[in-house]
């Protein structure tokens, strides 16, 4: 089943034109089921990033996470959250100590627009 799936990797990449060599040494695609993995591998993709870590989430309260957001940024990696702003922007409170955090910490955070009810959005994209 691996085989097939750097397979079908390699063919994509092939077929938008990547380099495959830029990919030789990535690390295998894993999936992650919540809730029951926690937040161990969240915590260990952005432990790992050197490029970029951008997180879009309706609500962050994890500290461990804020914390390795801060510590990211430190080291010099592109940090850059976007937190739900509320029902049309009305800044809930779930989200404003985060986003104080992150901010007093340098992470480029953001609540999102106003022109949306909300965003439910969860996702963690890291540039190793």
């Amino acid at each position: 089943m691996a085989r097939r799936w750097a397979l079908l990797i390699t063919v994509l990449i092939a077929c938008l034109g990547l380099p495959t060599a830029a990919f030789a040494g990535a690390p295998p695609l894993q999936l992650v089921a919540e809730p029951g993995a926690g937040n161990a591998p969240f915590l260990a993709m952005i432990n790992g990033a050197r490029h970029s870590v951008e997180l879009t989430m309706y609500e962050l309260y994890d500290t461990q996470i804020e914390h390795a957001l801060a510590v990211a940024e430190k080291r010099g990696v592109d940090v850059q959250v976007l937190l739900n702003g509320g029902y049309y922007s009305e800044h809930e409170s779930e989200n404003a100590a985060a986003y104080a955090y992150l901010r007093s910490h340098g992470v480029q955070v953001r609540y999102t627009p106003s022109y949306f009810a909300l965003t439910h959005q969860k996702t963690l994209t890291i540039v190793i």
